[in-house]
């Protein structure tokens, strides 16, 4: 009995480390996408005052097209099912800035769930050990 309970404990603790993995990409993945959208935030203020100047404009991945800003007050924003409106700069820099905060509090909320599982997983190792020692 006390080996399949040792083996038992065993698997719980490499699924909670393969959890711990999983959660660590999560927030790697949330800290790029934040990083990103800090970017976006600075390349709109970049835009204002800019009208009439020439800039790249990315057309594929890597491929870029030469484009002369004629407005520097409104964007076009792909609000989801391929409906795209018209924004102020503003407005869709507030959006980014909003979305940039939400991605930042889930990341906060997932530290937290890994420091949580990062203790459960420390508790699981000294009954590991203890169990083996016993048995020995």
């Amino acid at each position: 009995m006390a080996d399949e309970e040792i083996r038992q404990k065993y698997l719980e603790l490499q699924m909670a480390a393969e959890q711990l993995k999983r959660m660590q990409m999560q927030m790697q993945a949330l800290e790029t996408k934040s990083q990103e959208i800090e970017a976006n935030i600075q390349s709109f203020d970049e835009l204002k005052g800019k009208k009439s100047s020439e800039m790249l404009t990315p057309i594929a991945e890597g491929i870029f097209l030469k484009a002369e800003l004629k407005s520097d007050s409104h964007v076009i924003v792909n609000v989801g099912a391929g409906v795209c409106v018209k924004k102020t700069i503003e407005k869709a820099g507030k959006m980014l800035q909003e979305r940039r905060d939400e991605i930042n509090q889930y990341a906060r909320e997932l530290t937290l769930e890994v420091k949580k599982l990062a203790e459960s997983m420390k508790g699981l190792e000294q009954e590991l050990d203890k169990m083996v020692k016993e048995r020995e």
